[in-house]
């Protein structure tokens, strides 16, 4: 089961270029004697606070454990396909060959998937979402005032979480069960709200 792993960050910076802001905001009405009674600098420290969701996908089995275990499913296979053979019913050894190509690319597949993971991150004004489905790495970034969370269940009872901005719509939650889903949609549409 993958578990959503929910992180709220507080960081307390300084912000450097608060002095030259400054200056550049005054500099065209300060004559150039002025501009050295600006030496004692004056920084202003802010906090920012963010929430981030991040879950991956569950990784039972690593890449040498997965060639163990594809070695010990087909091994039998193709002994008794190559002793079928022997005895004179060679379509067995056939038909053992297609299923160990079947099972080859079952494990290719779950292999592609390895590396998937989602990331929400929400901060006071912007929605930070990054997906990688298959190595496809995706992006967005929108304002938070814009962003729509849409919660569509289908006939089965299954919920399906999409983030609409912009003209763009991405889907999120996919790697996570139903009930999770459905607790993080409670938890965006808070966070959403409180950003407002």
């Amino acid at each position: 089961m993958n578990v959503v792993q929910k992180r709220i960050v507080k960081i307390t910076a300084i912000d450097f270029f608060y002095p030259v802001r400054k200056l550049f905001r005054k500099v065209w009405i300060l004559p150039a004697r002025k501009i050295d009674r600006i030496t004692p600098l004056r920084f202003l420290f802010f906090t920012v606070t963010y929430t981030e969701y991040r879950w991956v996908s569950n990784q039972s089995l690593n890449p040498s454990n997965r060639t163990f275990l594809l070695l010990v499913m087909t091994a039998p296979i193709l002994i008794i396909g190559i002793l079928s053979a022997a005895g004179g019913a060679w379509p067995v050894l056939f038909f053992s060959i297609l299923q160990v190509t079947f099972l080859r690319i079952a494990f290719h597949c779950i292999a592609a998937h390895d590396k998937d993971y989602e990331c929400i991150v929400i901060n006071g004004t912007d929605v930070v979402v990054e997906t990688c489905y298959a190595g496809d790495v995706r992006q967005f970034c929108w304002n938070l005032p814009w962003v729509q969370l849409i919660n569509r269940i289908d006939r089965w009872g299954n919920c399906h979480l999409l983030l609409r901005s912009g003209g763009k719509t991405i889907q999120v939650g996919q790697l996570i069960t139903n009930e999770q889903r459905i607790a993080l949609s409670h938890d965006l549409l808070k966070q959403f709200h409180r950003g407002v």
